[in-house]
């Protein structure tokens, strides 16, 4: 099964929640503070609001679009210093997948059912071998 793993380099996607990272740091990742940035809820709002009002590709959008875009759960992706990632809802709680990246841990821990394959970087407790995040980006307790 190669759900979770990136097919390229064989090493398991990493998964971890927003808690475990620095809200400055969510931030930058729900922001697009980095590069290839891509806010997917936005898009499909605006490929919605085009079709609802047979607008084009070339047709302007109103100023005011953004007060009507609503997403509690957004759907983004980019990279962030390296890391290629997207974001991840799970019973309302957000989360991040991390594609690829310069930084690789043998010590995550084997993800659930809802993830399978993935390594679960929250706390690097495991042995399972995943992407990882730079150590700064961690939410350490007392921080």
């Amino acid at each position: 099964m190669t759900t979770n793993i990136n097919l390229e380099t064989g090493i398991a996607f990493g998964y971890i929640s927003a808690l475990a990272l620095h809200s400055d740091t969510v931030d930058s990742l729900l922001y697009g503070h980095g590069s290839e940035f891509t806010d997917h809820s936005w898009d499909d709002f605006v490929k919605e609001y085009r079709a609802e009002n047979a607008l084009s590709e070339d047709d302007e959008l109103p100023d005011n679009l953004g007060e009507y875009f609503d997403s509690d759960e957004s759907s983004v992706s980019g990279v962030y210093q390296g890391v290629h990632y997207a974001s991840s809802w799970l019973g309302g709680a957000l989360n991040f997948f991390i594609f690829q990246s310069p930084h690789i841990t043998d010590s995550a821990r084997m993800a659930s059912p809802c993830v399978p394959n993935a390594g679960i970087l929250d706390e690097l407790d495991g042995s399972v071998q995943s992407y990882d995040v730079p150590n700064s980006w961690r939410y350490f307790e007392g921080d």
